[in-house]
């Protein structure tokens, strides 16, 4: 169980009484993941991550490649 569904639970509160705000987007949802992000900013979080790894698995290197947006 996590931190939020602790305090939800000691709380009383349900889901639909307790919605969470994501760190990157400040979107109200049910349920937030990794660094406080909800589902759809972890997703373009992991896209860049993906790029760099994609770029040394590669046999880049040297710098790192620049960020895409």
């Amino acid at each position: 169980m996590c931190m939020a569904e602790v305090a939800q639970s000691e709380k009383g509160e349900s889901n639909s009484e307790l919605a969470l705000e994501c760190d990157g987007c400040g979107a109200h949802v049910d349920k937030l993941f990794q660094r406080n992000l909800c589902k759809t900013c972890l997703v373009q979080s992991f896209r860049g991550v993906v790029q760099v790894i994609d770029y040394y698995r590669a046999g880049g290197g040297g710098s790192e490649p620049a960020p895409h947006s």
